[in-house]
């Protein structure tokens, strides 16, 4: 056994080197194939290959190979794992291939319908057997343009058992998870390159939205990092937020950016809520237009 030295000077057996796994293997293999980064749509061609991969024994054999890492290293930890018992195993052509543990519970999935932002695969390995709801949501449905109006359709009833997949569509599908109450359920999850910038949440007696939010971590850290700049009275983050204010492709992200400014130079706010009462974004355009007419 070889053992690693650590800066401590403590020791551990060396984690063995992660051996091929042929049918992962063969399903990046089929993704790059067929998907293509510039076509979100060509996403929906993987549907073969994911019924194929979830009926394999793929994530029992890269399971088996964390925990001999993490025997044989204490200090190795999962790359992908997460607190919500996600693990992203890998990314490819902008997909990116998820396992995840479901289990009943308060506060659970069972309790919220969601919207993906991504094109979605949901497949079964094992487990209980899983019951979700799928609503659509109404037509036209602008993502990034909060109506309470838009209630869901009524729901079809869809039961996973193990080999099965649900695909789910972005901006269109919302989904209601019923996990089991006595046994978890894991699954495999596919997902596309984002789709639509906001997961809307809805009622489940209502039908009704509740909130949107940002789907993309990197937005929700900008929206933050905004706030975090007109709290701590940064004002050398001024041109970055007008920048920001400016150019980028969510309007939440320029909505707060915006707030930012003005909490920091007031003249440059008032300049940037002219220009904000032009926004292409109503949501924008109506609070700019507000806040001019109390400046």
């Amino acid at each position: 056994m070889t053992l690693t030295t650590h800066e401590d000077g403590s020791r551990s057996a060396a984690p063995r080197p992660i051996r091929p796994v042929p049918e992962l293997e063969d399903f990046i293999h089929r993704v790059r194939s067929v998907v293509h980064a510039d076509d979100v749509e060509s996403f929906w061609r993987c549907r073969a290959a994911f019924d194929r991969l979830i009926r394999t024994d793929v994530l029992t054999t890269l399971l088996n190979h964390e925990l001999e890492r993490m025997a044989a290293d204490p200090r190795y930890v999962p790359k992908g794992a997460s607190a919500d018992g996600q693990w992203l195993i890998g990314q490819v052509n902008g997909c990116a291939l998820v396992a995840r543990a479901v289990v009943a519970g308060p506060g659970g999935l069972a309790d919220r319908a969601l919207s993906p932002t991504e094109h979605a695969f949901i497949g079964h390995v094992a487990g209980a057997p899983l019951s979700c709801n799928v609503f659509s949501q109404p037509e036209p449905q602008p993502n990034d343009v909060f109506d309470p109006t838009r209630q869901l359709a009524p729901p079809r009833r869809i039961t996973l058992r193990p080999g099965d997949s649900l695909p789910l569509v972005a901006g269109s599908d919302v989904v209601q998870v019923i996990p089991d109450a006595a046994e978890p359920t894991i699954l495999l999850k596919l997902l596309s390159p984002p789709v639509v910038p906001l997961l809307w949440e809805y009622d489940l007696v209502t039908r009704a939205p509740i909130r949107a939010v940002s789907g993309s971590v990197a937005s929700s850290r900008l929206e933050y990092m905004a706030a975090l700049m007109a709290s701590m009275d940064h004002a050398g983050a001024v041109p970055t937020l007008v920048q920001m204010a400016a150019d980028h492709p969510h309007h939440f992200v320029r909505w707060a950016a915006l707030r930012a400014v003005a909490a920091l130079d007031r003249q440059e706010g008032e300049r940037l809520l002219q220009v904000a009462a032009a926004d292409p974004h109503p949501h924008i355009r109506r609070a700019a237009v507000k806040a001019l007419r109390t400046a």
